[in-house]
């Protein structure tokens, strides 16, 4: 997006979509043409993961992979912002994929409608920037987890229990990773795999929210961006806490460790 000259070209539509973020010192015209030439994978379409991709679309993050087998189903109406009732029983990523093309057209997505396992994931994962958790179950979020610390792409991680969430950001091979975190699936607010999402509805907004800031921070590399940083929120007394997380030597994947390879 230059003349080859050193300037940057802008079309007259994306300056009037994109001029306000565009006048923030932080971001700029620099910053701006790096998130459209940014790629971001969401592993699982769930709860938050809808207004997270809703607001990198409307960022200007100009690829967007969406990761999810699933269908929608009538419980997803009120928990998400981009389903609607005629798209109940289709696949979420191309009613999600077909909301992000109505938001803006410019942005290309990509669909994988395959459950992600360990042989599959190698094969998506490493042509994309960063890697965004919207996966409600331990397995996957392990299964993303260990992925990103092997072939070093970041890591946004987000989970809602009832009326609290967090947010994590983990940048190996900098700091920890989620198994530092959670080294065991039981240590981590989630109700049994099977059981659904407890969720008080506009919460998932805001941590959909925190985590397409902490995309984007990450992508332009504006902000703190420390490894192994967790944000806590409960929705009810409104109080936020942060905590490092510290690296655990005990951890299979992480310490000492970046050198494995997928398989």
């Amino acid at each position: 997006m230059s003349d080859g000259e050193g300037m940057l070209i802008f079309s007259e539509d994306q300056v009037r979509r994109y001029s306000r973020q565009m006048i923030l010192p932080e971001i700029g015209g620099e910053g701006q043409r790096r998130l459209l030439e940014s790629k971001a994978l969401i592993v699982g379409l769930g709860d938050f993961a809808l207004p997270l991709i809703y607001y990198l679309a409307g960022a200007g993050v100009g690829t967007l992979g969406l990761a999810d087998p699933d269908l929608v189903e009538q419980s997803h109406l009120y928990r998400g912002i981009l389903h609607r009732m005629p798209d109940l029983g289709r696949l979420k990523i191309e009613s999600a994929g077909e909301a992000i093309a109505r938001l803006n057209s410019g942005i290309q997505v990509r669909l994988y409608q395959e459950k992600l396992t360990e042989a599959t994931i190698a094969n998506i994962i490493t042509d994309y920037d960063i890697v965004v958790g919207g996966a409600d179950d331990h397995q996957a979020r392990y299964l993303i987890n260990d992925a990103c610390v092997r072939t070093r792409i970041p890591h946004i991680h987000g989970s809602i229990s009832g009326v609290k969430g967090e947010v994590a950001s983990f940048h190996p091979p900098e700091g920890a990773c989620y198994r530092c975190l959670y080294p065991d699936p039981l240590e981590a607010d989630l109700p049994p795999n099977g059981q659904g999402s407890r969720l008080l509805t506009p919460f998932s907004g805001i941590i959909g929210s925190v985590q397409a800031v902490e995309t984007i921070k990450t992508l332009l590399g504006i902000g703190e961006l420390p490894g192994g940083s967790l944000l806590h929120l409960n929705s009810l007394t409104m109080e936020v806490g942060e905590v490092v997380v510290q690296k655990n030597p005990s951890c299979p994947i992480c310490y000492n460790n970046y050198t494995m390879e997928l398989s």
